[in-house]
């Protein structure tokens, strides 16, 4: 057995991690522990190390019944990657965690040596989804990849924004990569593969399952050297890949929200405990001054200020008007610029068209923020 079998197989037991391999390790004074070893040694010194009866019952049958190589022919047939701990291939980022992923199954092009983190909550407004595609947009046009999950919510809006600037995105999943979930998400995991990547670190065919999302999130903070928080409650995933971000000592910045909305307490706490706080975009991208992307002579295309369209006296008076006080309705857009709603509604459309105002919500606008534009494509 080669290592590579040896890992897949102590990886599909759920409960053999890289931390409990280095305890065994540090136990055994074999270091370093070869996997492989690991396996031969058999039944009773995996449970002398504290291998789950679980772990053990799944060993026996998987060694019996060849599992590691029927997987690897499975991976074959769907064009799979499997990338194991300690091997040339494996981010250097992820030996950062405490227990960092035996395996990773990946699907599309190889990982990154570096990326930006955006997470946020599912249940999203279209302000967040609004913002996060923005935010996404601006890092793909550095060229730096965008990481999020593949969930709804934040993270679609965070993988679309990025390849609609003709970047790459890596959706780290909380399934096995063959699995879509959720299945709403098909196509855009189809486009994901075409231009970036799908990870897990869990088997082929790994339904989605309550505990395996919060274990994912680790993967996505090792993986980043930023780390965006878009919206996210006090309790969310959003939040644990924050922690854990914060705890690997990456940049975690939080989008502040409404103090009245649930979704953006989380957020909101995190600016509270330290987070950076991203109040506007090309602030944000300027922070990457000085990365090594510079000096490979890239230019920062969001540092400069584009100027904003000829815009009659109306058009500008309600474009300022949402700047200054967020998101409006129609009535209040009408008193506060004093016209009446049918010539607020014309003026809406216009500036709509412009990209510089957008539908927050049932009869509610909000402006996009002066300096977070993106040439029309």
């Amino acid at each position: 057995m080669d290592k590579l079998r040896a890992l897949m197989l102590l990886n599909a037991t759920g409960t053999v991690t890289a931390r409990l391999f280095k305890e065994v390790e540090m136990a055994s004074s074999r270091e370093p522990l070869d996997p492989r070893e690991l396996i031969e040694e058999g039944e009773s010194f995996w449970r002398r190390v504290g291998f789950s009866e679980g772990a053990v019952s799944f060993l026996k049958v998987a060694l019996k019944e060849s599992w590691a190589e029927r997987e690897l022919e499975r991976c074959s047939a769907l064009d799979v990657m499997v990338i194991t701990w300690g091997s040339d291939e494996y981010p250097a980022l992820l030996e950062d965690l405490d227990d960092p992923p035996l395996v990773l199954y990946v699907i599309g092009d190889k990982l990154p040596s570096f990326g930006v983190g955006i997470v946020g909550t599912r249940r999203c407004t279209s302000y967040g989804s609004r913002v996060a595609g923005l935010i996404s947009e601006n890092v793909a046009s550095l060229g730096m990849d965008v990481i999020s999950g593949g969930a709804l919510g934040i993270d679609s809006a965070a993988h679309k924004g990025c390849m609609s600037a003709g970047g790459k995105t890596i959706a780290v999943l909380g399934t096995g990569v063959d699995v879509v979930y959720p299945s709403s998400n098909r196509w855009l995991f189809e486009e994901i593969k075409e231009s970036g990547s799908l990870v897990s670190e869990y088997p082929l065919g790994t339904k989605a399952r309550q505990w395996t999302f919060p274990r994912r999130n680790r993967i996505i903070a090792g993986l980043s050297e930023k780390l965006v928080v878009v919206e996210a409650p006090v309790k969310s995933g959003a939040m644990i890949t924050a922690r854990v971000a914060m705890d690997l000592g990456r940049e975690v910045w939080a989008v502040p929200g409404r103090i009245t909305d649930e979704s953006s307490g989380g957020s909101n706490s995190l600016i509270a405990d330290g987070a950076h706080v991203l109040y506007d975009v090309c602030a944000f991208m300027e922070s990457f001054r000085g990365h090594q992307l510079f000096l490979k002579g890239l230019d920062l295309g969001v540092s400069k200020k584009q100027s904003l369209p000829n815009l009659s006296e109306k058009q500008m008076e309600i474009y300022e008007f949402l700047c200054k006080y967020g998101e409006q309705t129609v009535d209040n857009i009408a008193v506060g610029c004093k016209m009446d709603a049918a010539q607020v509604l014309q003026e809406l459309g216009y500036l709509s068209i412009e990209e510089l105002v957008f539908p927050s919500g049932p009869g509610r606008w909000s402006a996009i923020p002066k300096g977070t534009w993106t040439e029309k494509r």
